[in-house]
């Protein structure tokens, strides 16, 4: 494929993820039929970070859905959520550099009614250094709407930076490292009650037995320092004092299954933890049940 056919391929591709999700699938099954057929190299194998072939230009869609179930412990409140998560991603490599564009949609209900809903898309791209080791720099715009009308609505922004590392083992096991930093702003220009910057790391290593089933691990630290906090004359107000600062903490262990070819399912549990400087605090534990398969 010629270098000013990759170029309008992928300006292309993310003026569509801007518009709706079902004109940009559209779009993404056509560019693997027809990238997949300009591909004549030897495959390797599908994984989670490995897409395409060696040499030349390849394409590969991903689509995975997620079903969660969260339940929460706010100070002395309880609740529950069901989480529902739709996640697409088109990948092009050429040579040891790939690119990803990822559309991400999440809906919670509550009481069976749709409570909030996450749509987050971004670009992502991955150099392998070597077979031992690879770096990628990732951006992603994401916004968060409540179902009723609410002050708490807001749009964020991030970059990430990770390197990973994989052992030449029998378990193939990677180590990834991450570094992040974004800001988030409320969706009401007037309303600075939820603006704020952001930054922290994560840490996750996995490893695969039986050529199959592959368990993983992650940590994630975040800390956040708002523009200007709640105060008790701000709509939504948690008390009489500004928020200046919270901390945000995650555990994920989880067990991914290849089935068969393209198709895997995966089982995730995690715990996190949301403190601040008003002892107010958000403790969630999530279950979630997901597939993914590669269209190549």
């Amino acid at each position: 494929m010629p270098r000013k056919h990759l170029i309008f391929l992928i300006g292309l591709t993310v003026s569509l993820f801007t518009t709706t999700p079902v004109m940009a699938q559209a779009f993404l099954l056509t560019q693997v039929a027809t990238a997949g057929l300009e591909a004549n190299t030897p495959e390797r194998e599908p994984g989670w970070d490995h897409l395409g072939s060696v040499n030349s230009l390849a394409a590969d869609f991903m689509a995975a859905e997620t079903m969660g179930f969260e339940s929460m412990s706010r100070n002395q409140g309880r609740g529950a959520d069901v989480m529902d998560k739709k996640f697409n991603m088109l990948g092009l490599r050429k040579d040891n550099n790939t690119f990803y564009f990822p559309v991400y949609k999440q809906e919670s209900m509550f009481n069976r009614q749709s409570y909030t809903q996450l749509d987050a898309w971004g670009v992502k791209w991955q150099h392998d250094l070597d077979e031992d080791s690879s770096f990628s720099l990732a951006a992603s715009r994401s916004k968060n709407v409540y179902a009723r009308k609410s002050l708490q609505n807001t749009t964020s922004n991030m970059a990430t930076l990770s390197w990973t590392s994989r052992f030449a083992d029998d378990q193939k096991s990677s180590l990834t490292g991450s570094v992040f930093l974004g800001d988030e702003d409320a969706a009401t220009a007037s309303d600075d009650l939820l603006a704020r910057s952001f930054y922290g790391f994560s840490v996750g290593g996995q490893m695969t037995f039986f050529k199959s089933h592959t368990p993983y691990l992650q940590l994630k630290l975040q800390k956040s320092r708002y523009d200007q906090g709640a105060t008790l004359e701000s709509p939504g107000s948690i008390g009489n004092y500004n928020l200046e600062q919270d901390y945000y903490s995650r555990l994920s262990a989880g067990w991914r299954w290849k089935v068969q070819g393209n198709w895997s399912v995966n089982a995730e549990a995690n715990y996190s933890s949301n403190d601040n400087e008003l002892n107010w605090q958000l403790n969630q534990s999530k279950i979630y049940f997901g597939t993914r398969y590669d269209f190549r």
